[in-house]
């Protein structure tokens, strides 16, 4: 008779059995936690629950933090209660991600100090340059890209060049904000761009100037210190720094005289205009002229190249007509201009040949030989301004004739391309050094600031670049203050030309 299969499984020996159950181990007994860090959970490892870092992630070089003592429910509802679809994400869910980052290249520094909060206002100026101040930089098409494509790319790896573009951009805002909410008023009088800037900038819904000026103080700093290195690996980004400066020098000609707005400041003495842009502008372009080559092969060489700086004015003798018909439906600038450019140059000369005659007991002319020297100054000076107006005539020359804003704007695109603006780099040395009223101001003293002004009317004529316009006229202003108060006849009617050009429409 055979024993049943499952009989004989059961009827094994009693020592059999007490084998099999000696074989099985036991798990060492330990108090079950839900506070271990987030990293031994991840690597399902017991955690030690060491502050601030655990054993194991120590011992690893890993990431350790812990969750919150709130974080966890009990387990009861942890592990019988399904989430709803609509709930909130809980903190566990929400928990960092974990990076190894112990093989990675270099030195490990304490994150938390390469770290800082953003600061909303640079955000909001570096929004606005990308948005508005880049693309109202330049008439012509390359430049402008360079403004709004290589510039930015080239801020973001010098910081001297961010601090330069967020002050530009600052300046910008500020003058564009304060003559919206001039225009918005309900006021019939004339006002203009010079002094609704000064008049609106001080509300508190603009930018705070002082903002402003301490980026544009920041990147000039450091600007310095880049000067001393330059060379072929920097030429681009030194001359970057450059033409931002120059177009800050420009712009912030409207907002630097806030305080001498006071009737009572101005009448304890005459406004003087200001010179320091002049030197800061000839400066620069000595940075852009030492490495012209490397620059010609940049991606700023759109700044270097100039369609109608040349001399063809020169074979067109109309040009020394008194107006230019086809001009009559322009800006009533540009017609003015056009139809009393020649003739000031002509008076300008022939006041110049008479220097002698205009010697005063006052004045620093106390010898032939100093007046001599001077007289050949101004001389050489309005041989730079004649090209820069024969430049201007020959773009009005050839412009078309239709009578609209367009046609307006190629004018003005054609005068940028023939760099009636770079005028500050040609100008001899010794005339800028005789603008420097230190012994007085003299009939000699007012013919070069004459000259001056009439230099300035050139950016007068830029009334769509923005960072041009509306700061210029003042320094004329300024300039037929001195001249009048001088009292000589002969240097009041040469003023009254720039004065009439820039009157208000």
């Amino acid at each position: 008779m055979q024993v049943p299969e499952s009989r004989s499984s059961e009827s094994s020996t009693p020592v059999q059995n007490c084998n099999t159950r000696r074989r099985i181990k036991t798990r060492k007994s330990h108090t079950k936690s839900r506070n271990g860090c987030h990293t031994c959970k991840l690597r399902r490892v017991k955690c030690d629950e060491a502050r601030p870092v655990c054993g194991a992630c120590s011992s690893r070089g890993s990431l350790c933090s812990f969750p919150e003592p709130s974080e966890h429910t009990s387990t009861n509802s942890s592990t019988n209660t399904e989430p709803h679809p609509s709930t909130r994400p809980s903190h566990s869910t929400l928990e960092p991600l974990e990076f190894d980052v112990s093989h990675s290249p270099g030195p490990v520094d304490d994150s938390s100090a390469r770290l800082r909060d953003l600061n909303m206002c640079d955000l909001r100026l570096l929004q606005y340059y990308l948005l508005n101040t880049a693309k109202k930089m330049s008439l012509n098409s390359e430049r402008g890209m360079v403004w709004q494509r290589v510039i930015p790319d080239l801020a973001s790896q010098n910081e001297f060049l961010m601090h330069l573009v967020l002050s530009l951009a600052g300046v910008h805002l500020l003058v564009e904000k304060a003559l919206s909410e001039c225009q918005n008023q309900n006021n019939t009088d004339i006002v203009s761009d010079a002094d609704a800037v000064a008049g609106d900038l001080n509300k508190p819904a603009l930018m705070d100037l002082q903002f402003v000026i301490e980026h544009h103080q920041k990147g000039l700093r450091k600007f310095q210190e880049e000067l001393p290195t330059v060379s072929a690996a920097n030429a681009e980004a030194v001359s970057c720094g450059s033409f931002l400066l120059v177009a800050f020098a420009f712009a912030s000609l409207r907002l630097r005289d806030l305080g001498s707005l006071t009737a009572e400041s101005q009448t304890v003495h005459p406004e003087r205009p200001r010179l320091d842009w002049l030197h800061l502008i000839r400066g620069l372009t000595i940075v852009v002229g030492e490495h012209w080559h490397t620059l010609r092969q940049s991606r700023l060489r759109a700044f270097l190249h100039y369609r109608y700086v040349n001399d063809d004015w020169k074979f067109h003798p109309q040009l020394s007509t008194p107006s230019l018909p086809r001009l009559n439906h322009y800006a009533p600038r540009l017609e003015r201009f056009s139809g009393g450019a020649y003739e000031a140059i002509s008076n300008l000369r022939t006041l110049t040949t008479n220097t002698a005659s205009m010697g005063t007991p006052t004045s620093m002319d106390s010898s032939y030989s100093c007046l001599s020297e001077k007289q050949d100054i101004h001389s050489r000076t309005i041989d730079v301004l004649e090209e820069m107006y024969m430049r201007i005539l020959h773009v009005l020359h050839f412009s078309r004739g239709e009578p609209d804003i367009e046609a307006s704007i190629d004018i003005e695109a054609d005068m940028e391309d023939s760099a009636v603006t770079s005028w500050p780099n040609f100008v001899p040395r010794e005339f800028i050094y005789m603008l420097h009223l230190s012994e007085g101001f003299g009939a000699s003293e007012g013919m070069s600031y004459t000259i001056l002004a009439h230099f300035y009317l050139i950016f007068a004529l830029f009334e769509n670049t923005w960072f041009l316009k509306g700061g210029f006229e003042k320094e004329i202003s300024k300039i037929n203050t001195l001249v009048c108060d001088l009292g000589d006849s002969q240097l009041g009617l040469l003023m009254r030309w720039p004065v009439e050009v820039i009157a208000l429409e």
